[in-house]
């Protein structure tokens, strides 16, 4: 890293040690309602949203193929870009993260300069492996099953919870994905106590997203639409929190 760019990181972070925003970043295995809970957070309307901000870093460098053709040309290219536009993000209002488990440990289990942040809550989403297994798989491209073994994550999930758990400065909340369409509002008013923000009953039901909803500028996603959509857009056309097919 240049020095002005360190230099510039580093007046960030002292910044928002005194910033009352908060960041809630959800780590999740993939299919596990996420994106559903990441529409209700962008319904509620007090928080900011970037969704897997971290996939193209992750991608160029386990999947470069992949990378160069599910990705737009702005993704953010480092996980210190990624760092960075969190924290311009949480200086003018309440953020909420959402990232993949095995994608979020290949960098947060070495840096946490995030989990120390006293504004910063990770939460872990959590979904019955055979349900999740079965759900990805259906989802994986044929030509790419091979890796599904690579992109389950709860090994992942437990590895970040520890990490966590040792060195941020909020403990790590556990969600399970089944708690949220059996018992909705009494997991959802929990999350919100523990995170002193405001719960609401209408915050339960929302509108699905309209057609033309940009991803890229509404919630920093910079995967093409079309893999958005494959891998979404179910999800994103969500009016609660229910339970899944």
């Amino acid at each position: 890293m240049n020095i002005k760019r360190y230099t510039l990181l580093l007046c960030i972070y002292t910044t928002h040690l005194f910033c009352l925003n908060k960041i809630i970043y959800m780590v999740s295995p993939p299919r596990s309602l996420s994106t559903v809970f990441t529409c209700m957070m962008h319904h509620r309307g007090d928080f900011a949203i970037m969704h897997e901000p971290l996939q193209y870093t992750f991608c160029k460098e386990a999947y470069p193929t992949l990378a160069k053709t599910y990705f737009k040309p702005d993704a953010l290219k480092s996980f210190d870009e990624v760092k960075e536009a969190i924290l311009e993000k949480a200086y003018n209002k309440n953020l909420f993260v959402k990232e993949i488990s095995f994608v979020a440990a290949q960098f947060h289990l070495n840096d946490h300069t995030l989990m120390q942040m006293p504004n910063v809550q990770f939460v872990f989403l959590v979904r019955n492996p055979h349900h999740m297994i079965i759900s990805m798989y259906k989802k994986i491209p044929e030509a790419a099953v091979d890796i599904l073994a690579h992109s389950i994550g709860y090994n992942d999930v437990l590895n970040l919870i520890k990490t966590v758990d040792l060195y941020g400065a909020n403990k790590p909340y556990i969600l399970y994905a089944e708690d949220l369409y059996t018992r909705t509002e009494e997991t959802i008013q929990n999350l919100c106590k523990r995170i002193d923000i405001e719960f609401s009953v209408d915050q339960l039901h929302w509108n699905s997203l309209p057609e033309n909803f940009d991803a890229f500028e509404e919630w920093s996603e910079a995967k093409y639409q079309e893999y958005v959509d494959h891998w979404h857009g179910h999800a994103m056309m969500s009016t609660g929190l229910s339970k899944p097919n």
